[in-house]
């Protein structure tokens, strides 16, 4: 992409909960080094729908384009329990940045 600054990002996914627990949505709040805001909602993670039972992980990684050098990323996931009630995991801010400096 030119022009653009490539992140590579992994995530460890972890029921830490006591009951079955399926991924739904997500929502990502990305933030470029202007300040420059952009919110990303959607169905699932990379096409998935990880249904986790205590104890079990999903991990996944994805990327995100940036026009800048630097940005950061934070939000939630969506999750339904087998009762169909649902509740929202937060991911906290993190530093999308070139580690190799």
């Amino acid at each position: 992409l030119p022009g653009k600054f490539l992140f590579v990002y992994d995530v460890l996914i972890e029921n830490v909960g006591d009951t079955f627990a399926q991924l739904d949505s997500r929502l990502w709040k990305i933030v470029n080094a202007h300040g420059e805001v952009e919110i990303i909602t959607g169905p699932g993670v990379v096409g998935k729908f990880p249904a986790l039972n205590p104890g079990q992980s999903f991990t996944y990684q994805s990327f995100c384009p940036l026009d800048t050098e630097w940005g950061t990323m934070e939000g939630h996931f969506v999750f339904q329990r087998e009762d169909q009630s649902t509740f929202k995991a937060a991911v906290k801010r993190f530093v999308l940045a070139d580690v190799n400096g």
